[in-house]
């Protein structure tokens, strides 16, 4: 595949054996998104205010481990220990809201997603870190869109799976135990993720670029980064970004539950109708990256 092709101009030899771990560590994305304000719904029975909260409490969950591992990673010799706690982290949480799934409790259902958004925070700042460590600076936007790419496959997979088990289980059963089992197979997966990753992937192994290279790109972002029209681009570039954030992150947690409520009741036509739809969107954002 092109997607994997080894570029000694651009990444370590590494680089890509460490992003076809992170498949292991992004299974449950997708999944874990369209299912978690719908079981809120219809089996907790929790308000419009109580789903909010629960979504606010990724975020300020990835807030906090942000101050927190921001701190701490530059202070750490090894960045793969954090990657590990990381994922550790995150297959707890996936097993919390697992618990909360079967015991129909929004409280646990809350903290769950709260040590999801922290140990995703723990994670994804070290990993960063070692993506750029590992990448030609003049290919950085490259590099990190294939993380992106790579992270959009682990969804597609991970969705194909769990949405399979739901359709598959519902037939013969509504006991959530069985219907949402991949929960905790995402956990473990996370968990497998994490220890390949610090038995694997070397930090140590930089990328170096020839030092003219580096005097010549540094006189030229220096004269770009100047730009009085770049500064006002970039403010407008980020003022868009930002009002996008608020509305998806608005819309997303509701948009579910308010097809189920006042279109379709059948939780199983709307996953036919939503899932095709949902993974199309990921994929040509993927195969979009690579162009």
């Amino acid at each position: 595949m092109k997607f994997f092709k080894v570029n000694e101009n651009r990444f370590t030899y590494d680089y890509n054996q460490m992003l076809r771990i992170i498949i292991l560590n992004s299974l449950g994305f997708f999944f874990l998104g369209f299912w978690l304000p719908i079981i809120a719904r219809s089996n907790m029975n929790a308000t419009a205010l109580q789903i909010s909260l629960v979504v606010v409490t990724n975020v300020i969950g990835r807030m906090i481990s942000g101050f927190i591992i921001g701190f701490i990673v530059d202070r750490i010799k090894s960045r793969t220990s954090l990657v590990l706690i990381g994922s550790i982290g995150r297959a707890i949480a996936y097993f919390i809201i697992y618990a909360a799934f079967i015991s129909n409790q929004i409280v646990i259902l809350g903290i769950g997603h709260a040590t999801l958004g922290f140990m995703a925070g723990v994670f994804w700042i070290p990993f960063n870190i070692m993506v750029a460590e590992k990448s030609n600076k003049d290919h950085r936007s490259q590099a990190y869109g294939k993380r992106d790419s790579i992270n959009a496959v682990g969804q597609i997979i991970g969705s194909l799976f769990g949405f399979s088990i739901i359709m598959i289980a519902s037939y013969y059963t509504d006991n959530p135990v069985i219907l949402f089992a991949a929960i905790p197979i995402y956990g473990v997966s996370n968990l497998i993720a994490g220890i390949l990753f610090y038995r694997k992937v070397d930090e140590k192994v930089h990328f170096r670029s020839s030092p003219s290279d580096s005097s010549e790109n540094h006189q030229t972002n220096a004269k770009f980064f100047t730009s009085k029209s770049m500064i006002i681009g970039a403010f407008f570039l980020i003022s868009i970004l930002f009002m996008g954030s608020i509305n998806g992150s608005i819309a997303r947690p509701f948009l579910n539950i308010y097809i189920i409520e006042n279109i379709e009741s059948n939780v199983n036509l709307v996953v036919w109708a939503y899932l095709p739809a949902g993974l199309l969107a990921t994929l040509i954002a993927q195969n979009w990256v690579l162009l």
